[in-house]
């Protein structure tokens, strides 16, 4: 009779569940075999190889992949992308911070923490902003505030009715929660034309009608998970479509709660 296995130890807590350790992983793999060519095989190479060309293009920065500066005076940034007409941050604000200003046009969107304007009300979750000179100073409360800052590097580098959209915008587009699909409703925080920004919002089970997309689309999960074809997404991942990508099968067991920038699929 064999010895009996030594015992397991425990596995190491992890974020997304348990990280298996390394006595279990080689215990799996002795009992693993190796796969023979065949129909089942080629099938899943078809399937890898139809999966990573329906990504190509797309950028995604998953929240484990994020690295905050050091923040100079009380504001901590994460870069999402830049690009020659815009970037794309996290920013972390100290309680009493003021989120910077350097002249450029700024879309802010409030993620959590708590935001102000002197002598104003507070700013809740997700309200939205189109920062303008014109527009006052925006403090961080005491408990401080996390957002998603948008910024408008060069407008002629833009599309233009992405550039419009920096410019101003219409009433084309309701402002409340409206239905796009079964499970999947959206609300406008700013829009001109067909280029919006807006939340999306997806019940358990929804699923997104497959898409194009003519402008790049900027996409941060607020909550819950997505997935995007192959590509999941959870809470505080961003996503980059670029022009010309399309999204399939999308789908959310759990439902979400998505920002997207971006135009409206025809």
């Amino acid at each position: 009779m064999s010895a009996p296995a030594p015992p397991i130890q425990p596995s190491t807590p992890h974020e997304d569940g348990f990280e298996p350790s390394p006595e279990l992983l080689a215990r799996i793999a002795a009992d693993l075999r190796p796969l023979r060519p065949g129909p089942v095989l080629s099938r899943l190479g078809r399937r890898a190889e139809a999966s990573v060309a329906a990504s190509r293009g797309f950028v995604t920065v998953r929240r484990e992949a994020h690295r905050f500066d050091s923040g100079s005076q009380g504001v901590h940034r994460q870069l999402l992308r830049e690009q020659a007409a815009v970037r794309v941050e996290l920013i972390r604000l100290d309680p009493g911070v003021a989120l910077p200003w350097d002249g450029q046009a700024q879309e802010v969107l409030l993620l959590d923490g708590r935001l102000s304007e002197p002598g104003a009300r507070a700013w809740a979750a997700h309200d939205h902003l189109l920062r303008s000179a014109a527009v006052p100073v925006l403090q961080a409360g005491p408990e401080g505030a996390r957002l998603y800052l948008r910024t408008l590097v060069d407008a002629g580098a833009l599309p233009a009715d992405e550039a419009a959209w920096w410019a101003g915008e219409d009433d084309r587009h309701a402002k409340d929660w409206w239905p796009l699909s079964p499970g999947v409703d959206v609300k406008n925080l700013r829009g001109r034309d067909d280029v919006l920004s807006m939340l999306v919002r997806l019940q358990p089970g929804a699923v997104l009608r497959d898409h194009g997309h003519r402008l790049e689309e900027d996409c941060l999960l607020l909550s819950g998970e997505i997935f995007l074809g192959d590509i999941l997404l959870r809470a505080d991942d961003y996503h980059l479509a670029p022009a010309g990508a399309r999204h399939v099968n999308g789908f959310s067991e759990p439902g979400g709660l998505l920002f997207v920038h971006g135009a409206l699929p025809d």
